[in-house]
């Protein structure tokens, strides 16, 4: 059952919605916009959060088969590439993360692929 609808009902209405929404909330690295991840857990609803899951999504790679029965890879460019943009994310994330209060001491992060 969805229960944003019920947070325009009142300011405890809200409040009590935020608590259980925001809870548990699942970040996709490499796709997701940090930006409104930082506009949209401001530092009323931060206290909330209890579980961050942070996926990353590394690009679909293209395994085929070449005519030898080769598999083709990525390049190490294309590795590094990958690499950088997923490290330069995460450290934007610590960085908003690093900026909210000690009230989220007890705030649990789970980083996978």
């Amino acid at each position: 059952m969805r229960l944003d609808p019920f947070a325009s009902v009142s300011r405890k209405f809200q409040e009590a919605v935020e608590r259980v929404t925001f809870e548990e909330l699942t970040l996709l690295i490499g796709r997701s916009d940090l930006d409104e991840f930082r506009r949209t857990v401001t530092p009323a609803r931060q206290p909330y959060v209890r579980h961050l899951h942070i996926k990353i999504a590394f690009p679909k790679l293209r395994h085929h088969r070449e005519r030898l029965g080769k598999v083709k890879y990525l390049t190490s460019e294309q590795r590094s590439a990958t690499s950088e943009a997923v490290t330069t994310q995460l450290r934007e994330l610590f960085d908003i993360l690093q900026s909210w209060p000690f009230v989220n001491r007890g705030m649990a992060l789970t980083i996978y692929a």
